[in-house]
């Protein structure tokens, strides 16, 4: 009898709570939803006042860095083909 007791007591007092909260609960999850999608914009196409240009324009800069690879690559070898005196230079000063 003591628990029946109890138990109803707590359902209606979280009903209470419930119906006071809920308008402001709806706000709530208002506002995290727009922080959300604001987050995720600022992810995607960037914040340029602070510096930062998102996601597309940093897979763009890996993809300008991943075309130059082979460009150094070209240019270390014709450069370092007759490399005697970098290994010469090298074992001088060891």
């Amino acid at each position: 009898m003591v628990f029946a007791v109890l138990f109803a007591s707590g359902t209606a007092l979280t009903t209470v709570l419930g119906f006071v909260f809920f308008p402001s609960l709806k706000d709530y999850i208002t506002s995290t939803k727009c922080g959300l999608y604001t987050s995720l914009d600022v992810a995607v196409n960037g914040d340029q006042t602070n510096g930062w240009g998102g996601f597309t324009q940093l897979a763009n800069q890996i993809g300008n860095v991943s075309t130059l690879l082979s460009t150094a690559s070209t240019a270390a070898s014709t450069n370092l083909a007759n490399n005697g005196w970098l290994l010469t230079s090298m074992a001088a000063l060891k």
